[in-house]
Parts: C-alpha cells; structure tokens; sequence
C-alpha cells in the first residue's frame, strides 16, 4: 500500500498563485484539496501525497503530521523538542501533550530552537482528477 505524507510549502504572497499551479501539476493531491493557511506575511500550502521517491518536493517544503482535533501542524523534530520541554530534557513517547495550547499552529524547529507559528485558514483550493 501507498503510503500518504502531509507537505507544507512555504511561499510568499507574490508566488501563491505559481506555486499552486505547480503543486498540481507536479503532483497528485491525495483527497484532491490543497489548504493554504495564512502565517504572518507567508503562506503555507499543505497537501497529501503518495510518498514517491522519484518526484522531488518543491523548494521550501518539509513533511509535517497533523493532529486534527486542534488543526496543529508539527515536524517530528517539533514534538521530540516539545516533549523534552514539558519533561524535564527527557525524550519519552508516552507523555501527553495539551494539544489545546497548539490550536491553528505550525510547530517547527529551525537550528534547535523551537518555533510555535499561528496559523489561519485562508482558502482550500479543490483539485480536479487529471484522469477527468
């Protein structure tokens, strides 16, 4: 079975409309909808994938989780920084996050620091089945 990744490309405002465009023509969108959440002055396009190790991602793109409930994005880097915050520098799996404190957020690192990012629903663009 195919396996399904979420991607987030970051792009400023100017390219938006570019980068969908190459989004879809590069890809095919498992579920058929790209959600572009609004960060700041950028934006971020997420979408799924069939992990295909022949199609490289587009430039300033990573592969995130979603935890639903509270419409947060993290990197694994993210949680395992997160997790070690919350329990005294250890690194165990088991512990339970307060997911709530996260709602409409990205969580990423960058150079070992932690960075809780808001985030806002701006627009799902539908994608249509190329094969239609």
């Amino acid at each position: 079975m195919d396996r399904v990744q979420l991607v987030c490309t970051f792009v400023e405002h100017n390219n938006l409309m570019r980068t969908l465009d190459e989004i879809v023509d590069n890809f095919d969108i498992v579920y058929g909808k790209i959600f572009v959440f609004k960060a700041g002055d950028k934006y971020i396009c997420s979408y799924n994938v069939v992990n295909d190790q022949r199609v490289p991602f587009l430039e300033n793109s990573i592969l995130v989780h979603r935890k639903k409930d509270t419409n947060t994005l993290y990197t694994i880097n993210a949680l395992n920084h997160l997790i070690r915050e919350v329990n005294n520098g250890v690194l165990d799996c088991t512990v339970q996050l307060s997911w709530e404190q996260y709602t409409d957020s990205i969580l990423l690192t960058a150079n070992d620091q932690f960075r809780r990012i808001p985030i806002e629903l701006h627009n799902i663009v539908y994608i249509r089945d190329k094969n239609d």
